[in-house]
């Protein structure tokens, strides 16, 4: 699953062209955590971080990578399976194994109350991201894309305009770009698909993409408008982060820019997700028991700064960066004391 907190990515504004810059993390500390941290996210500010674990939001003060916790409250009756924040911080659109899309609204710095819930869903969501002016939400539910119109300013907040069915299997991703004129989806089907805007401002089927190994991928991301990355995720497969560019119409791999992530033995096949800071270029992936630091460098190709290979307890894991590029929080279990905890790290960048 994909939870998509950083959409503002902009690679057409960067001007660090410096190859000589390596990317350290300084442990800052642990805190104890529930089982089964399924999503981590921050506010714009850095300092709120709301986690979720089976059906409860945890809401934490994050200041200067000091982790306090503040409240929790019961938001489904079901294990959550795709969380949102919306950039203006005071909507939070949460969805659930019970099949219901929930809205809470955030009252003041800790407490929030579900303002509207949507019921009348036939499978439970996959993964959900949002555009950046915040009035549509993508969401998948098997092999199946759904369009809805947000609008918090009417009674029925949330309105299916579009259903897009292209895949035979479930979903496992899907990125929209910048430009919000595309949109790529990958499934257990072992395509990637692209989605385009048609003069009717409908999405339609554009193609499939060509790859060069057949395997199930469990992430991708717009890195630019005609740029995109893919992660295989495969128990046994390859495991790689593939680059796709747009040529003509069609988006196609691009083999010199393959990066192989290391192997493990006893490796837990998990969908990684992934996250963009536009401020500091920084990807942060996460493939089956490791995190992975990434930047690109100046001549295009991206490069791996930081590996952690952390222990987890069951196939819930999480990870996120505060916004300033700062600092990375993610869950981990600790096997010598049987506890889940959340570790926090600055990130430093150092030219050498």
């Amino acid at each position: 699953m994909i939870n998509n907190q950083f959409q503002n990515y902009d690679n057409q504004t960067r001007t660090n062209t410096n190859n000589n810059i390596s990317i350290k993390l300084k442990k800052i500390s642990k805190v104890e955590s529930a089982k089964g941290i399924s999503h981590i996210i921050f506010d714009q500010t850095g300092q709120m971080m709301i986690s979720t674990y089976q059906g409860k939001v945890g809401v934490w003060n994050f200041n200067q990578g000091n982790l306090q916790f503040q409240t929790s409250f019961i938001a489904h009756n079901s294990e959550i399976k795709c969380a949102i924040l919306l950039s203006n911080q005071n909507y939070y659109i949460i969805t659930a194994v019970d099949k219901t899309i929930k809205i809470f609204q955030r009252n003041n710095e800790i407490y929030w109350n579900c303002i509207y819930e949507f019921k009348k869903l036939k499978n439970s969501f996959g993964c959900m991201i949002i555009n950046g002016n915040g009035n549509n939400l993508f969401t998948s539910s098997e092999n199946i894309i759904s369009v809805w119109r947000l609008n918090f300013q009417q009674n029925q907040m949330l309105t299916c305009q579009q259903l897009l069915e292209q895949h035979k299997w479930a979903i496992n991703a899907i990125s929209l770009n910048k430009s919000e004129n595309k949109l790529v989806s990958c499934s257990k089907d072992k395509k990637i698909i692209v989605w385009g805007l048609n003069e009717n401002n409908q999405w339609e089927y554009k193609h499939d993409v060509r790859q060069s190994i057949l395997e199930c991928g469990n992430a991708l991301y717009f890195l630019k408008d005609s740029q995109f990355i893919w992660v295989s995720g495969e128990m046994y497969g390859l495991d790689c982060i593939y680059v796709y560019e747009e040529w003509g119409e069609q988006f196609e791999e691009v083999l010199g820019k393959t990066i192989n992530l290391p192997k493990h033995q006893n490796e837990v096949s998990i969908s990684p997700v992934v996250y963009i800071d536009q401020q500091k270029q920084i990807i942060l992936i996460s493939q089956k028991n490791s995190i992975y630091l990434l930047r690109e460098k100046s001549d295009g190709n991206l490069c791996i700064e930081t590996q952690i290979l952390r222990a987890i307890q069951s196939h819930q894991q999480s990870q996120s960066l505060t916004q300033d590029g700062k600092y990375l929080v993610y869950s981990y279990y600790n096997n010598k004391d049987d506890r889940n905890y959340f570790s926090v790290n600055e990130i430093i960048q150092t030219s050498y």
